[in-house]
């Protein structure tokens, strides 16, 4: 399974013809067998009806030796891959094996699923499934407000307009995130780096280049705080959890904290920058991880792996405490799809 929005990205996503889903067939089977051995594969089946989409059935019987004879063994193929995975369970094994080789053969942007731990989800019948989508289909299909209409017709004060603008400020890095993970950066200075560096030799105070190279992510740091999202709070186990009340869906919870996590690092390797650069003695240069706020780099690494960006699932965590189980059981999610389309194999 992937997100139909990948698939849709080629075209319809019921279209049988869509290179996306020829893909995500042919890749379905191939994975599986990586693991399942050759030939383990009996039948295949790509989801084309008009509710469902992008998920591939298959039907693996792996063939393993038991006192000397070949014996047809789920058990001990989902051993082998939950072992070379480093995954706790065979399901969560699955899901990070399956992520990994959709971001090797499909798309480098795809990323693992949330892990249950976090969302808390519990699985749906098939029946409360489709219920619940057609539910929201409804929802979609009604006209939304306009923001613009709603903020023209409500009196704000001076307070409000400013825990606004600091509201917006943090959707909009969320919005930042989302677009390009990999690739964010906080948000511009009233100083850049070429300027720094020509001002090295300036035995004034450093803080006034600090505080202009680090002004925009000192910004979101600062309006984080307003609700509730402290870099204490987000170094918490549960530090996913704060801010619910402002930002109900998890995914921009997870989002926001890799923003402030990474706007965090960014002030104290600009700290650091400022500084090492009056010490001509590499020994004399400071340790960004030991300058405000400490140990940013840990927290951009937990929501990395939140996110699945830039960080294999099945690496050891810098927090053991914090590996989490799969979000997905591939046995009693699914929901029904007899009238897809077979191909057969």
């Amino acid at each position: 399974m992937v997100s139909p929005e990948w698939v849709e990205k080629a075209g319809n996503l019921h279209d049988p013809d869509n290179p996306h889903n020829r893909q995500l067939f042919d890749q379905a089977k191939a994975w599986a067998e990586s693991w399942g051995g050759k030939g383990s594969v009996i039948a295949t089946r790509l989801d084309l009806d008009e509710k469902g989409g992008a998920v591939v059935d298959v039907l693996i019987s792996p063939v393993r030796e038991s006192r000397g004879k070949p014996v047809i063994s789920t058990n001990k193929a989902l051993g082998e891959l939950k072992e070379a995975t480093g995954e706790r369970n065979e399901y969560a094994a699955l899901q990070t094996s399956w992520a990994d080789w959709c971001r090797e053969t499909l798309d480098s942007e795809i990323v693992r699923g949330t892990r249950k731990e976090l969302t808390q989800r519990q699985h749906l019948s098939p029946e409360t499934y489709g219920a619940v989508m057609d539910k929201a289909r409804e929802a979609v299909q009604r006209p939304a407000e306009s923001l613009r209409e709603a903020l023209q017709a409500v009196d704000l004060s001076w307070d409000d307009t400013d825990l606004l603008r600091d509201y917006l400020l943090l959707r909009g890095e969320i919005s930042r995130h989302k677009e390009d993970p990999r690739g964010y950066e906080p948000p511009d200075g009233d100083v850049n780096q070429d300027e720094i560096e020509l001002s090295a030799a300036d035995q004034g105070s450093p803080w006034p280049l600090i505080e202009g190279f680090r002004k925009g992510a000192q910004q979101v740091i600062d309006a984080a705080y307003r609700f509730g999202l402290g870099f204490s709070e987000l170094k918490r186990p549960d530090g996913h959890e704060a801010g619910r009340s402002w930002f109900p869906a998890l995914s921009d919870r997870l989002h926001l904290g890799a923003v402030i996590s990474k706007c965090g690092s960014f002030c104290a390797h600009a700290e650091a920058l400022v500084k090492n650069l009056r010490f001509s003695n590499p020994a004399q240069h400071l340790n960004p991880d030991r300058l405000w706020p400490e140990e940013a780099s840990e927290l951009v690494e937990r929501y990395n792996r939140h996110l699945g960006i830039d960080f294999p699932q099945h690496d050891q965590a810098l927090h053991q405490d914090e590996r989490v189980e799969d979000d997905r059981d591939v046995s009693t999610e699914r929901h029904s799809r007899d009238d897809g389309l077979d191909w057969g194999l």
